[in-house]
């Protein structure tokens, strides 16, 4: 599809490639998509409290207002293309400790509360992590600098509360340099809130809270891949993903054999994340 000559995003949300930039199609078929659905935002925030994550009615109320808040600065915003495309809420609470090293917060809190999540949606299928290449997340695994995670990161061991969106099809079909490269390229907008690209804290956090996001019937979903953070191997890198009708989050090889270039897949997805702190 065709975009305004004036807008950084196409009629789907994605992030229109430039020169320079690495894609499987400079115009996206589509073939991998998310399936669009109509989704309560109340719903989605009331699955926080039932997981622990927020106190009263309260609390959900004023995040769904200051979430609706933020839609609204993004559609003010030289960003607003993103809105074309999906999108899901996330929180990122200052009491569970999300602070300390990526690895530990990601297998000893996030991926626990996501698994019970999915797997009481889906009792029939399950969340699980697959590392390939004896790799190891705790302690091994970083913010990428200057992709926005990393200030993602230094609120949250400022003990702030975070709330956001993720737009998981921003950068369909990017390849993993091109997803930094593109979101450089748009961090130069001026904005009231900040951006980065995904990883592992707010995608997880959105998955919680929609767990139905990759995995339904009506559509082939994208991976989602995390360019918010790194392995200390670089060969690797992470991602989220359907596996038939489970959800798995993958540590895997970049590339598809050793010195191979770098893989471009059609399947692939940068994920962009806007957040901003809240208080309670």
């Amino acid at each position: 599809m065709s975009s305004s000559t004036n807008d950084f995003f196409d009629n789907f949300g994605r992030l229109i490639p430039v020169n320079g930039e690495t894609v499987f199609n400079q115009v996206s078929h589509r073939y991998y998509q998310i399936f669009s659905k109509p989704r309560e935002l109340s719903d989605q925030i009331k699955l926080y409290r039932q997981e622990g994550w927020l106190e009263s009615i309260q609390h959900e109320d004023l995040m769904i207002f200051r979430l609706n808040k933020l839609l609204s600065d993004i559609e003010l915003s030289p960003l607003k293309g993103l809105l074309r495309g999906a999108r899901f809420p996330f929180y990122l609470p200052s009491n569970l400790g999300l602070a300390q090293d990526i690895g530990v917060v990601a297998s000893q809190i996030l991926f626990p509360k996501l698994k019970h999540s999915f797997e009481k949606k889906y009792e029939d299928f399950h969340f699980k992590a697959s590392l390939q290449g004896q790799i190891s997340l705790e302690f091994e695994t970083k913010p990428v600098n200057d992709s926005g995670h990393d200030l993602l990161q230094r609120f949250l061991g400022e003990n702030k509360k975070l709330i956001g969106w993720i737009f998981p099809e921003a950068l369909t079909e990017y390849s993993l340099d091109s997803q930094f490269k593109a979101y450089q390229r748009i961090i130069n907008s001026d904005t009231s809130f900040y951006v980065s690209l995904g990883g592992i804290h707010d995608v997880s956090s959105a998955l919680l809270a929609s767990p139905d996001m990759l995995t339904n019937s009506k559509s082939y979903p994208p991976v989602l891949c995390l360019g918010g953070v790194a392995h200390s191997d670089p060969r690797y890198f992470f991602n989220f993903k359907s596996h038939g009708s489970h959800l798995e989050f993958w540590g895997m090889p970049r590339a598809l054999t050793k010195d191979y270039p770098e893989q471009v897949s059609e399947q692939w997805s940068g994920v962009i994340s806007i957040f901003t702190p809240i208080d309670f």
